[in-house]
């Protein structure tokens, strides 16, 4: 319980970027509600199966990159 109330304290949570992304949450999820509406559901979900994969791929191919880029320098 005590740590939950030390994390500000030590800068483990970044304020400013947690504000961000609330507020980016609250203004873009009524214009997401709408667009949503606007697209047939059988294409939503493989729209979304799409975009999940291509962040996949995105954060492992970036994640590689930075693994032999950081063994190449030492």
């Amino acid at each position: 319980m005590t740590s939950r109330w030390l994390m500000p304290r030590t800068w483990l949570v970044e304020f400013p970027i947690g504000l961000l992304f609330a507020l980016a949450g609250m203004i873009g999820a009524p214009i997401e509600s709408q667009l949503a509406n606007l697209i047939h559901e059988p294409l939503l979900l493989p729209l979304f199966a799409g975009l999940m994969l291509a962040i996949a791929i995105y954060v492992i191919l970036r994640t590689n990159w930075h693994q032999s880029y950081a063994t190449e320098t030492i």
